[in-house]
C-alpha cells in the first residue's frame, strides 16, 4: 500500500497515512514530470561571434538555449 500523497509504501493492513491524511492505494499513480528545470551557466563569452556558433552548436544537439540570455558589454563588466 502507498501513500498517493507522500509515496511513502506501508506494511499490509494499513490503509491511512497518518502524515497526510488520506487513504492509501495498492499502485501508485506515475510520478509527473516537472514543469521547471534548474538551469546552469556553461559557458561565458563576449564575442557575438563566438556566441552565435555555440548557440548553433547547442541546439543542434538539443540543448536548451535561454533565449533571455543578458549579453554584457565591456562597460557593464
Amino acid at each position: 500500500m502507498y501513500c498517493p500523497n507522500c509515496r511513502s509504501e506501508y506494511r499490509a493492513g494499513f490503509e491511512w497515512c497518518k502524515d497526510c491524511d488520506v487513504g492509501l492505494v495498492t499502485d501508485l499513480p506515475p510520478e509527473e514530470e516537472s514543469e521547471f528545470v534548474d538551469l546552469v551557466e556553461v559557458l561565458s563569452i563576449a564575442d557575438p561571434g563566438q556566441i552565435a556558433l555555440v548557440k548553433s552548436i547547442l541546439e543542434g544537439k538539443k540543448y536548451l538555449i535561454c533565449p533571455k540570455a543578458k549579453i554584457l558589454t565591456w562597460d557593464e563588466t
